[in-house]
C-alpha cells in the first residue's frame, strides 16, 4: 500500500491546451476557460495593461470554469491567465488575454466573435492558410495589446500552424486549430490531413 501511495504521488498530468476568455463590463471582467483533464483546481492571475508581473487573485476547484473579477477601474485594460493545477502544482496555462473593464480603452474595444469556416482540408507536406475575420463589439477598433489572432493546434503531430494561420499537414489524421483573439474569443477549425 505504501508503494502504491508513492506511485500516485509521482503522477504528473500531461500538459494540455488551455484557452481562456474575458468579457469586460463596467468595473468588472467575467472570465471563463476550458476544462482540463486531471486538473484539481485552477489559479487565476491578473496584472495591469501589458505588465508581466501578474499575481494570483483567486484559486477555484476543478468544477469551476468561470470567475468574476470585481472592483476594477473603469475602462482600464487588465491582462489575465488561467493555470491548471494538480494538487497545487501548475501543469498547463492559458495564453495571456486582455480585457477592458468597461466599454472601451482609448476608443478601442474587445472582440465579439470570429468569422471563419469550421473545416479545412490539407494534404501531407502541403499548407493552407485559415481565412478569418475578427468582429469587434459595436464595430469599433480592436484592442491591440496582443496579436489580433493567435493560433493553437491540439495535436502537433498531425499538423502545425504558423503565427499567421498557415496550416501545414504533417501526417494523415484529424485535429483542431483554435483561433484566439486578444480577449480570448475563440473558434475551432477542424483540420483534416489527407
Amino acid at each position: 500500500l505504501a508503494g502504491a501511495a508513492a506511485a500516485v504521488d509521482k503522477f504528473v498530468p500531461e500538459k494540455q491546451l488551455l484557452l481562456a476568455r474575458a468579457n469586460g463590463k463596467k468595473k468588472r471582467v467575467k472570465l471563463s476557460w476550458m476544462s482540463v483533464k486531471d486538473a484539481t483546481g485552477y489559479a487565476i492571475y491578473m496584472a495591469n495593461g501589458k505588465k508581466k508581473n501578474s499575481k494570483i487573485i483567486a484559486t477555484v476547484d476543478a468544477g469551476t470554469l468561470k470567475y468574476l473579477v470585481k472592483g476594477l477601474k473603469k475602462n482600464r485594460v487588465y491582462n489575465f491567465k488561467v493555470v491548471a493545477l494538480y494538487k497545487d502544482q501548475p501543469f498547463s496555462e492559458s495564453p495571456i488575454i486582455y480585457s477592458v473593464a468597461g466599454k472601451a480603452f482609448k476608443g478601442k474595444v474587445e472582440a465579439k466573435r470570429i468569422k471563419a469556416k469550421r473545416k479545412l482540408k490539407v494534404k501531407v507536406r502541403k499548407a493552407k492558410k485559415i481565412k478569418a475575420t475578427v468582429i469587434s463589439k459595436g464595430g469599433k477598433k480592436l484592442l491591440r495589446h496582443a496579436k489580433k489572432l493567435r493560433y493553437f493546434v491540439e495535436d502537433p503531430t498531425i499538423a502545425k500552424v504558423s503565427r499567421n494561420g498557415k496550416v501545414k499537414g504533417l501526417k494523415k489524421g484529424t485535429t483542431k486549430v483554435w483561433l484566439l483573439t486578444v480577449n480570448g474569443v475563440r473558434r475551432a477549425v477542424r483540420v483534416t490531413v489527407k
